[in-house]
């Protein structure tokens, strides 16, 4: 079994009018639908800054044209089954203006497909308890 540890994930907040871009995760064990902004981890003696870029070419072929630092969460919650630790580093950015233009991306995330699409404010909302909710 794997020691619990604390992830350090790097998020981009990317906004268009009331939407925001996430993707859409599920939790099998809850039976419950998720969104979160895109992102990932950042990896041992890289820059946040850096991880992001790459998370976002890598998931949605997508390039950052630029990015400010917005805040740092810690989460703690259950992902299927599995209790989970993280610092989120959070990033407002903005993308190539082809992006705003389409209401979903397909996500390749390690081989796993999905989408990621843009959606209200107040649906993403809808559950979430921390300080992001003020750059919403």
């Amino acid at each position: 079994m794997e020691k619990p540890c604390i992830r350090v994930t790097v998020l981009g907040f990317a906004k268009r009018g009331d939407g925001i871009l996430v993707f859409e995760g599920y939790d099998a064990i809850k039976d419950e639908v998720f969104y979160r902004f895109p992102g990932g981890g950042v990896e041992f003696r890289r820059k946040s800054r850096v991880a992001l870029q790459r998370e976002f070419k890598e998931e949605i072929n997508a390039n950052i044209l630029d990015m400010k630092y917005l805040c740092t969460i810690e989460n703690i919650f259950t992902f299927e089954g599995i209790d989970k630790h993280e610092i989120l580093l959070v990033y407002q950015v903005i993308l190539s203006e082809e992006l705003y233009k389409k209401d979903e991306l397909i996500l390749n995330e390690n081989g796993t497909i999905g989408k990621a699409m843009w959606i209200d404010k107040k649906e993403f909302m809808n559950g979430v308890r921390n300080e992001i909710i003020k750059y919403l």
